[in-house]
Formats: C-alpha cells, structure tokens, sequence
C-alpha cells in the first residue's frame, strides 16, 4: 500500500503543477484521499474534479474520471487535460481513461474522442488510441 501511496502522490504532484499552471492559480488545491490512497478530489472556482487512480472496473491500470467540470466550457480544457494525462500515463503504468456517470454533453465529447461506451455512461478509451486521436486536433491555449 505505501508504493501506492506514493505513486498516487508523484502523480497528483504533476497533475496539481498542470492545473496550477492551466488555470493561474498560485495556492495548493486539491488532494489525495489519505485513507484509501486512489481518489483525488479538486475543487475551485476554475475546475472541479474527482479521480480514481487505478481504480477502474475493468482494468487496474484504469484512471477514472468520476467528474470534471470547468467554469469555461468550450475552451479547450477537457482536450488539454486528456493531452496531459496521456503524456503523464506512461511514468505511471496508466494503460486506459475513463469517463463515468457521463451527461449528454460529455457523452458526446466521450464519442467524438474515441471512447467506446461499455455500459450506460462508462466509457473507455486506451491512453494509446487517445493520444493518437488527440495528436490529429488543434491545441487550443488556455
């Protein structure tokens, strides 16, 4: 468990220092749940999340994203953090991404990006099959 909990910390670190850097924020946000060492939870004006690190139904090496929301839409974010994540994925043994409990909007940007649906509102996609798709788009700035 102490690996884990280290690995979960490594990976918070850079995901903090990415969203710190998206979004100009100066102060510490966000944390990883000390008890079960898999959940990170992040709450500002800007972004809101709530992942599960290695933590999914089908597969261990699964990052699950229970919820994201950003105060802009339409910006470019969603992609952004995606981009981010597959480049991180492989320090981490991350093999797939994860999409849960999805609303219309993010079912439609879960399809447009190559998740596949593999119950109701559970999507999936290989970080390798996403960073393929992803390289194709335009990189909108923050």
């Amino acid at each position: 468990m102490q690996g884990q909990a280290l690995e979960v910390d490594l990976f918070f670190d850079e995901l903090h220092a990415y969203l710190k850097a998206r979004f100009h924020y100066k102060k510490a946000m966000g944390k990883v749940n000390a008890l079960n060492h898999k959940t990170i939870s992040i709450d500002r004006s800007r972004v809101s999340m709530y992942l599960r690190y290695k933590s999914g139904y089908y597969s261990e090496n699964q990052l699950v994203i229970a919820r994201l929301a950003f105060k802009e839409q339409r910006q470019g974010h969603g992609s952004d953090l995606l981009r981010f994540l597959c480049a991180v994925s492989g320090k981490y043994g991350i093999r797939s991404i994860a999409l849960e409990q999805t609303n219309i909007n993010s079912s439609a940007f879960a399809s447009r990006l190559g998740f596949k649906e593999v119950v109701d509102k559970y999507w999936v996609i290989s970080t390798e099959d996403l960073a393929a798709v992803l390289s194709k788009r335009p990189v909108m700035s923050a």
